[in-house]
């Protein structure tokens, strides 16, 4: 009905502002899966949809969890205030050590 309007301020009234589609959401957090490849194209929306899920389920917590920290819709991530800063400083973090773990091997390896 109206194009998920309804759905969307549903979402928005149970303390989900935040929201997300599958693509945005895979491209902006894909460095947190483990061993995942950029090649979203490729993917059918079911995987996109349980990369997202599995990596909410990892980051932040159960998705049945009292009040709901997240929700996974049909064509969106719907999250509450606060986990998409969080998971932006998880990837801030995550780049930082592998910055870090590059800059090591690459003195090593030159000698310095």
């Amino acid at each position: 009905i109206c194009g998920g309007v309804i759905s969307a301020l549903e979402m928005r009234g149970a303390g989900l502002p935040d929201r997300m589609t599958y693509a945005e959401f895979t491209k902006t957090f894909w460095v947190l899966e483990q061993g995942m490849r950029r090649d979203f194209q490729t993917r059918q929306l079911q995987d996109i949809r349980s990369v997202c899920r599995s990596l909410l389920e990892t980051y932040i917590g159960p998705e049945d969890s009292q009040p709901p920290k997240y929700k996974v819709g049909t064509s969106r991530v719907f999250m509450r205030k606060g986990v998409l800063p969080i998971l932006r400083a998880i990837v801030i973090l995550f780049r930082q050590r592998s910055s870090r773990l590059l800059q090591r091997k690459w003195r090593a390896m030159k000698g310095v």
